[in-house]
């Protein structure tokens, strides 16, 4: 075997090659077994994101349908259904009739714009829900809501990508920094013992080499070994010794332990800086060299970012808790004598994000009872301003204008399709139902939100009462679809009026509370005095969801004496 032989015998199974390639292998797959964690997981995550989405759409087109449907407003429908598309994930949207039988239908072409459709598409990667439409325990259709996963599916492809480059990287870093340092340090003392030993074997006779030289090396691959794993399990106290004055080895060795223990030193004043709230802290790249410097700099610019964010994150956490405060001062105080006919609580628990829920109680110069509860789709900034002009419209046309309770719906869808759709170019509608008491317990209602809920003191039971109408801010004109209605309240009877926040709260299971488990929780504390049952209602509702809300929780109750 020639000396070149050797040489690549040496390199392909000797130290050097095996420490690298375990070190590489053990890196390359502690960051492969995290990018297989990371992709399911946030895959599921996304999968169940763009489900809920769909059942959220579904829910609302199913209502928001009803009296387009009742009615065969073809405009209305396609009014909705365009609203809906506006959401980038909608792929396609189809109203069927009770024979599966596609009426209307809303779908993305190719590139990616609403266009009407007479059939049902046939699309990839899409999650579908679909909800009956249903008035009065007839079935007029249903609705099918398609989203796309193609956008989350894009993202989460981009993160896996910019992941596996940065493997790549850091492999090559790797690679190089063991090449250089390993071959310094133990390979090349090993290879020149090993030239040593070859001339020895074929009568070449080097330098005298003593037994106590190889007794010397021995003992330094030893300590250099020890003082190898010591450092690998963080001890940094181990004592390095020196054997000459020429012992270059062992003084790298312990310029090595001191630049280590230097660099632990500057990061863990950082770290701990950084766990106390400062993140003014700064390392001191320039008293290092090379990579350490690149290191601490590194630490640095990841400290300068992290206080970017926060400092972000703090503001707009305060502009947030500015505009909660902002929309529930707004709401009506009550006091124990507010009408002679009633007793009434109500109260509003806002989500972590502002909401759209709104509710309001006055009267107008006649002094007649004025009730009105509603709901803005979305959440954030937007829904929130939209309910706070809807307050102001409410209150405004009551207390100054007389009319009845369908005048009140068709002003204020005027005034915020004016200004909402038409001068903001938002889509977002409102469920809205506005109340005026005739007196003798005889209520006057329009608008259309969600059921409201009537226990009747006589049979200790809920009953019922939909709502007929049309959101705001989905077409221009609603007079025609807004009409009055009545319902009566007897001497004990108790009216609750309320958000979704509290029927679409969920369980641990994901399940709903919807409106059954809400009129059992009605009928539960129907005894109590309408502050009592505020409370109690509201304990119950949130201990079901374990306080996770995701929407403002808002409830009126109002109990005839």
């Amino acid at each position: 075997m020639t000396m070149l032989d050797r040489q690549k015998t040496i390199w392909y199974h000797g130290i050097q090659a095996r420490m690298i390639f375990m070190l590489i292998f053990t890196t390359t797959l502690i960051f492969g077994l995290f990018m297989m964690v990371y992709y399911e997981t946030t895959r599921i995550k996304m999968d169940t994101e763009v489900s809920d989405l769909s059942i959220f759409f579904a829910n609302h087109l199913s209502i928001s349908m009803i009296p387009a449907l009742w009615n065969y407003d073809q405009i209305a429908v396609n009014s909705i259904l365009d609203a809906t598309m506006n959401e980038k994930q909608v792929l396609a949207l189809y109203v069927k009739d009770i024979t599966g039988n596609v009426m209307y239908g809303k779908a993305r072409n190719d590139r990616w714009d609403s266009v009407s459709v007479s059939r049902a598409s046939s699309f990839n990667d899409f999650v579908m829900n679909r909800k009956d439409v249903i008035r009065k325990d007839e079935t007029l259709g249903s609705v099918e809501v398609l989203l796309t996963t193609k956008f989350k599916r894009e993202k989460l492809n981009d993160a896996i990508v910019k992941m596996l480059v940065t493997l790549a990287v850091l492999n090559t870093l790797l690679f190089l920094m063991l090449f250089f340092r390993i071959n310094k340090i133990i390979i090349s003392p090993i290879r020149a013992v090993v030239e040593y030993l070859s001339r020895l074997s074929v009568g070449d006779i080097p330098e005298q080499i003593t037994r106590k030289c190889l007794n010397m090396l021995i003992e330094a691959t030893n300590q250099t070994t020890s003082a190898a794993e010591e450092i690998a399990v963080g001890n940094m106290d181990i004592q390095i010794r020196e054997r000459s004055e020429h012992d270059r080895m062992m003084v790298a060795l312990v310029r090595m332990i001191q630049r280590l223990n230097e660099i632990l030193k500057e990061t863990d004043s950082m770290i701990k800086a950084v766990g106390q709230g400062r993140l003014d802290i700064r390392g001191n790249a320039q008293a290092f060299e090379g990579g350490w410097k690149t290191l601490v700099s590194g630490v640095n610019q990841l400290l300068d970012g992290l206080s970017s964010a926060v400092s972000e994150k703090t503001a707009l956490n305060h502009e947030m808790a500015l505009a909660r405060r902002i929309q529930t001062s707004l709401l009506p105080t009550l006091t124990d004598d507010f009408h002679p006919d009633f007793e009434i609580a109500a109260t509003m628990l806002p989500a972590e994000q502002v909401g759209g829920d709104f509710y309001d109680i006055t009267y107008d110069r006649a002094g007649n009872l004025w009730l009105a509860i509603g709901d803005v789709s979305g959440h954030g900034v937007t829904p929130g301003l939209i309910m706070m002009m809807a307050q102001t419209v409410h209150t405004t046309v009551t207390t100054n204008i007389d009319c009845d309770a369908r005048n009140v719906v068709i002003i204020l869808n005027d005034i915020l399709y004016r200004n909402v759709h038409e001068r903001l170019h938002e889509s977002h509608f409102m469920t809205f139902s506005a109340l005026k008491y005739l007196g003798e317990g005889r209520f006057q209602y329009a608008g259309a939100h969600l059921s409201m809920i009537v226990f009747r003191q006589k049979t200790k039971s809920c009953e019922l009462i939909r709502t007929k109408g049309v959101y705001l801010n989905l077409k221009a004109d609603i007079s025609r679809g807004t009409k009055n209605d009545e319902f009566d309240l007897q001497y004990g009877d108790i009216l609750v009026l309320y958000t979704d926040g509290l029927t679409e709260a969920q369980n641990k299971d994901c399940k709903m509370l919807d409106i059954d488990g809400l009129k059992n929780i009605v009928v539960r504390h129907a005894n109590q005095e309408p502050a009592e049952m505020k409370d109690m209602l509201m304990a119950d509702v949130i201990q079901w969801c374990n306080n996770k809300r995701d929407d403002d929780m808002s409830v009126v109750i109002i109990k005839r004496k």
